[in-house]
């Protein structure tokens, strides 16, 4: 398999993770460190890196088992915005 760069999910989950890392900065200082910036940082950091890790594996189950687990970060990166919206600290 080529470079975990020319995979679209790659592409898209690491515009994902920066503008997640741009924004959490912006939430309130309680929430910065252990809180829900610090919560929304690593499960967009956790899907990005899981593509790129799964991009080279042996096997097809293998390169599934960890596209699933950033399928997972992404589904969490999906509700910590929802919780942040509704939070105020972020506008839809």
């Amino acid at each position: 398999m080529s470079s975990h760069r020319d995979l679209k999910a790659w592409q898209h989950a690491k515009r994902l993770w920066l503008a997640c890392l741009k924004e959490s900065r912006t939430f309130p200082a309680d929430e910065q460190e252990k809180g829900l910036a610090d919560q929304l940082r690593r499960a967009a950091t956790g899907g990005a890196l899981n593509i790129a890790e799964g991009c080279n594996k042996a096997s097809n189950r293998d390169f599934r088992r960890f596209l699933e687990t950033a399928r997972t970060s992404l589904d969490e990166v999906q509700a910590i915005l929802e919780l942040a919206c509704d939070a105020e600290y972020l506008s839809r």
